[in-house]
């Protein structure tokens, strides 16, 4: 069922930023910046991977999973 939210994730969206705010520290040790911000009408959360000595911060790109023939 789409409903069925797996245990130990957020139930909320402030338990979720709770969370997010909490592991920043963690995730920026990992090249990911936590930017949270607030729009007129949304709040908003940005996740950015830094790599490396770059200047100015990319927002990742999704990942493509490929397959690989057995």
């Amino acid at each position: 069922s789409p409903d069925v939210v797996p245990r130990g994730f957020p139930r909320s969206p402030r338990a979720l930023s709770g969370q997010l705010r909490r592991l920043a520290p963690a995730l920026r040790a990992a090249g990911v910046e936590v930017d949270f911000t607030k729009t007129e009408r949304h709040r908003l959360v940005v996740l950015t991977r830094v790599s490396g000595e770059s200047s100015g911060n990319q927002p990742s790109r999704p990942t493509r999973a490929t397959s690989h023939p057995p």
